[in-house]
């Protein structure tokens, strides 16, 4: 995969995650073809074989918000790995930066809670959350964690 430096407004930790959230899902949509598109943080380290079979079972579900799986109401999938279908992302980039749907909650994962609700709430589409947890966290797809820095990169699930 390659990796995309994007310029940011915002510099140092804790500012910003919203926007930086939406531009790198706005990039996968304008810049790719991907079906899912994903976004997770560098210090993820997953088995890329079980990923992408993962992503193939779900590839053509509409509405797709996919990941690590809060026990909160509203559902929220953990902005350290989450994933989209591209009509949720092309709806999110037809809102633009910002809009009254597309809000800035300064972290990632209230900001995207905010935005599905939003979709949900302006589309007729239904949302389909699906976590991955596994028993072991992650486990579902191979996920351990360690300590690191927190940059972002985009891992696109492409067409067959």
């Amino acid at each position: 995969g390659d990796m995309v430096f994007m310029p940011t407004r915002h510099l140092g930790l804790v500012i910003g995650f919203g926007e930086k959230l939406y531009r790198l899902f706005e990039y996968g949509f304008l810049h790719t073809p991907a079906a899912i598109i994903v976004k997770a943080d560098t210090d993820n380290f997953f088995c890329p074989h079980t990923l992408v079979k993962r992503a193939r079972e779900l590839e053509g579900t509409r509405g797709l918000y996919w990941g690590f799986q809060h026990d909160d109401e509203p559902p929220r999938i953990d902005e350290q790995f989450v994933g989209l279908s591209r009509d949720v992302v092309g709806w999110l980039v037809s809102q633009g930066w910002p809009s009254p749907n597309v809000v800035e909650k300064e972290f990632g994962g209230p900001s995207i809670v905010e935005w599905m609700q939003s979709f949900v709430n302006n589309t007729s589409q239904k949302l389909n959350v699906i976590g991955d947890n596994g028993n072991e966290g992650w486990s579902g797809v191979h996920f351990f964690f360690a300590q690191g820095c927190a940059c972002l990169y985009i891992c696109f699930m492409l067409p067959p």
